[in-house]
Formats: C-alpha cells, sequence, structure tokens
C-alpha cells in the first residue's frame, strides 16, 4: 500500500517544486496520475481503485487542508459504514462540500470534483448497493450487564 502511495508523489512533486508549472498544470499532473492508475492502459483499461494514489497525490499538492479532511472523512467511513466503495467516496464527496463551503468554486473544489468523477466511474457496480452503517448507534449507548 505504501508503495501506491508513493507512486503519485514524484510527478506531483516535480510539476510543483521542481519545474515550478503554475497550479492548474499541477492539478492536471495530479489528474493524470488518479487516471492512470484507475486506468491503466497497460491493464486493459482495469487497474486499481486509485484510493492509495490518491491519498499520495493530495501529500504532494501544496494545500494541505484537502488531505487531512479527505483521510478523516475516509477513516470515519471505514469506522461506520459497510460497503467499501462507499467508504472511498465519502472521502471526495465530504471534501469537495467542505472546499465548497469554505472557497466556494476554486482549482481545489474542480480537482475534488474530478477525483469524485474518477472514483464513481471506477466503483460504479458497487455503488448500486446502499450505504450500511457497521455498527449500531443504539448499542453504544446501551448498557452492558454484568455477568456474575
Amino acid at each position: 500500500m505504501f508503495l501506491d502511495v508513493a507512486k503519485g508523489v514524484p510527478f506531483v512533486l516535480l510539476a510543483h517544486s521542481s519545474f515550478g508549472l503554475s497550479e492548474v498544470a499541477v492539478t492536471v499532473v495530479a489528474i493524470s496520475a488518479i487516471l492512470g492508475h484507475a486506468f491503466s492502459p497497460l491493464l486493459r483499461f482495469r487497474g486499481g481503485k486509485a484510493v492509495a494514489v490518491t491519498f499520495g497525490v493530495l501529500l504532494a499538492l501544496p494545500q494541505h487542508e484537502m488531505l487531512i479532511v479527505f483521510t478523516s472523512l475516509v477513516f470515519l467511513g471505514f469506522l461506520l459504514i459497510k460497503p467499501d466503495s462507499w467508504v472511498v467516496m465519502l472521502g471526495p464527496i465530504g471534501t469537495l462540500a467542505y472546499l465548497l463551503v469554505t472557497r466556494g468554486i476554486s482549482l481545489e473544489s474542480s480537482f475534488m470534483m474530478c477525483v469524485l468523477a474518477l472514483f464513481a466511474v471506477k466503483h460504479f457496480v458497487e455503488l448500486k448497493s446502499l450505504p450500511r452503517l457497521k455498527v449500531r448507534p443504539v448499542h453504544w449507548f446501551q448498557s452492558r450487564k454484568r455477568e456474575a
């Protein structure tokens, strides 16, 4: 998994720091890294789920705020939601909502919209089932009887 995270980092980091490309060009490189992993031409356009590469790309982008929100939401989804495809979708949906509220329509929200679209296409079949809660919140608040 660590290697998957590291796949998107070099290209985005080089585009941002070494080559000094504009923010739009860096965003295109970032989307291309995710797209290339999800739909690899070498694998007949059947690549991976692109979640780890997305983490790597967000790590390399200069806006670390998106990484924190995305990671927090995916972790929260991992704890609460049962189908993994909905856990994956919670990250871009929540991050996009956060970016639209805090920054409005911007380059960051456009980037996250592209990530959301890529994830929706990649996980389309699995998203047909509705999300369910893993744990039942009612059981959290009930007191447990001690066995004597």
